[in-house]
C-alpha cells in the first residue's frame, strides 16, 4: 500500500513537473516562444508621425467615439486591495484595513469563458494619472483587446483619479469632504477636475489610502486576483506604462513571496511602457530637482501600514524613507521577475529618461524571459500610440497573443485598420550596446535620504 502510494505521489509529482518545470522542456518552449515573439515585434512596421496628435485618422474612430464604446460596454466595479500591498487585512489582525480601487470590466462570455486570458491595464502617473486618461490609449487598447477575445480589466491604483475622487451630487464637482489627497497634508481635490465627466460618479466615496508615489504593487495584484476570480481564467497578462509600468515590475517581483497572499504565476506575462527606472536615483538626473519632503512624509504615514516593509519612522525616520524609496526602485524589482517581460522605451522620452532605458536594456539582457526595446522615437508610451496606433495595437496583440494564447483559435492580432506610412518594417529600433561594466554609471549609486536630512523638518540633520 505504501509503494503504491508513494508511486501515486511520485507520478503526480513528474506531472507537476512536466506542467511547471525549473529550466524543463515547457520552460525552453517558453524562452523561445518569447524570442520568437520579439523578433516578430520589432518586424512591425512602425511610421511615426513628427506630432503626436489625435488618432482618428489613422484608426477610423474618435477618441470620444472609443470612450463611448468603453462606458457603454465595461462595467465599473470595485476592488478590495490590501493597504499594504502584501496582505489583505483578513490574514492578520495587525494589518490596516483594506483599500478599494475603481476599475472597468469587460468579460468575454460562452462556454469557452475560462479559457480566454485576461489582460489588466493600469495608467501612469502620481496621482494624477487615470485609466481614463493617458490620452485615451489605455481606453482605445481596453476595447481593442476585448475585440480579440480576451477579457480584459482597467484599474485605477489606489492614486488613480476614479480610485482617489469624490464628486457632487449636484454639479460633479470634485468634493473635498470626501476626496483623498495624493500627498499627505495636500489637497484632497487636486487634479480631480482632470478627470473626465463622463467616469464621474457623484454616488461612490473613496476608501482609499494617500499614494505618495508608494509602488507597493499590490494594487496591480489584488486587481488580477479579482479577474481571474470574476472570468476563471487562469493566464493573465499586465499592461503598464510610466509610473504603472513600475508598478507592473514591482507585482510581478513579488507575487509568490512567503510576506504576501498573492501566489507566484498570478501575472503571467508584462508588456512594460516607459517604466519610472529608479525614484530615488533619479533625483540626481537634473539640475532643477527640488528635494520632494513629501517622501519623507510618505515613509512616515507607510511605516504606521503593518506589512509595508518600511521599518519605524519615529525610531529611524532616514531608514524608513530608504526603505520607501526601495520600493520605487523597478531596476532592482526587474532582476526578481520570472515571468515574460518586454519593456518598450524611447530616446526622445522626456518623463522617463534614455539612462533609464539603458539600464533596463542592461539587466533585461540577464533575463531568461526579458527585453528591452528601444525606439529613436516619439516621446511617452501614450505618445507613441498617438504618434503611430498602429504599430502600438499591433505590438500589444503580438505579444499576448503569442504568449498567452499561442493555439486559441478565438484569440486575435488585428487592430482593426490597416498601418499608414511608406514603412514595411521597423527602421527606428536603437540598437545600443552598453558594456556591462559601465552599468553602474547608467543610473546614480547615491541617494537622495542624506541630502534631505536638514532641508526636510521630517529629517532633522544628525
Amino acid at each position: 500500500m505504501k509503494n503504491t502510494a508513494a508511486k501515486l505521489k511520485l507520478g503526480i509529482l513528474s506531472v507537476v513537473m512536466v506542467l511547471f518545470p525549473a529550466g524543463g522542456l515547457l520552460a525552453d518552449n517558453l524562452r523561445g516562444d518569447f524570442e520568437r515573439t520579439i523578433r516578430a515585434i520589432k518586424r512591425i512596421p512602425y511610421n511615426p508621425r513628427p506630432i503626436p496628435t489625435s488618432t482618428s485618422d489613422i484608426t477610423g474612430i474618435s477618441e470620444a467615439n472609443s470612450r463611448a464604446l468603453f462606458l457603454s460596454t465595461f462595467t465599473r466595479v470595485l476592488i478590495p486591495a490590501p493597504a499594504n500591498g502584501k496582505t489583505f487585512a483578513a490574514s492578520d489582525p495587525a494589518n490596516h484595513p483594506d483599500i478599494t480601487l475603481v476599475g472597468y470590466v469587460r468579460k468575454q462570455t460562452g462556454p469557452d469563458a475560462a479559457s480566454r486570458p485576461g489582460i489588466l491595464l493600469t495608467h501612469g502617473g502620481v496621482g494624477i494619472g487615470s485609466i481614463a486618461g493617458s490620452s485615451q490609449f489605455l481606453i482605445h487598447i481596453a476595447n481593442v483587446l476585448f475585440a480579440n477575445g480576451y477579457h480584459v480589466l482597467a484599474v485605477d491604483r489606489r492614486d488613480g483619479l476614479l480610485s482617489r475622487c469624490a464628486f457632487s451630487q449636484v454639479n460633479l464637482a470634485p468634493d473635498p469632504a470626501r476626496s483623498v489627497p495624493i500627498f499627505v497634508g495636500g489637497s484632497p481635490v487636486e487634479e480631480c477636475i482632470n478627470l473626465n465627466v463622463a467616469f464621474r460618479d457623484p454616488s461612490f466615496t473613496p476608501n482609499t489610502l494617500v499614494s505618495d508615489r508608494s509602488g507597493l504593487g499590490g494594487d496591480i495584484l489584488a486587481a488580477a486576483a479579482f479577474l481571474q476570480a470574476q472570468t476563471g481564467t487562469s493566464i493573465i497578462g499586465a499592461l503598464g506604462g510610466s509610473r504603472g509600468g513600475l508598478h507592473v515590475i514591482r507585482a510581478a517581483a513579488i507575487q509568490g513571496g512567503s510576506d504576501t497572499t498573492f501566489p507566484a504565476g498570478l501575472l503571467d506575462a508584462a508588456l512594460i511602457l516607459s517604466p519610472v527606472g529608479d525614484e530615488n536615483t533619479n533625483r540626481f538626473s537634473d539640475s532643477s530637482t527640488t528635494f520632494p519632503c513629501s517622501i519623507a512624509r510618505a515613509a512616515q504615514f507607510y511605516s504606521t501600514v503593518a506589512g509595508t516593509g518600511v521599518r519605524d519612522f519615529a525610531a529611524d525616520p532616514v531608514g524608513a524613507t530608504e526603505d520607501l524609496l526601495g520600493t520605487l526602485n523597478g531596476l532592482a524589482f526587474i532582476r526578481k521577475v520570472e515571468i515574460p517581460s518586454f519593456l518598450v522605451y524611447t530616446l526622445t522620452d522626456d518623463q522617463t529618461f534614455a539612462h533609464e532605458a539603458l539600464a533596463y536594456q542592461i539587466r533585461t539582457e540577464r533575463m531568461r524571459l526579458g527585453e528591452t526595446l528601444i525606439l529613436a522615437r516619439l516621446g511617452h508610451f501614450h505618445e507613441i500610440w498617438q504618434s503611430d496606433p498602429f504599430w502600438m495595437d499591433q505590438t500589444v496583440l503580438t505579444y499576448f497573443k503569442r504568449l498567452l494564447a499561442k493555439d486559441h483559435p478565438l484569440i486575435g492580432e488585428d487592430p482593426g485598420f490597416p498601418r499608414a506610412g511608406p514603412n514595411d518594417h521597423n527602421p527606428l529600433i536603437v540598437d545600443v550596446r552598453v558594456e556591462r561594466r559601465d552599468r553602474d554609471d547608467l543610473v546614480s549609486q547615491d541617494s537622495i535620504v542624506p541630502f534631505m536630512r536638514g532641508i526636510c523638518p521630517e529629517l532633522p540633520a544628525p
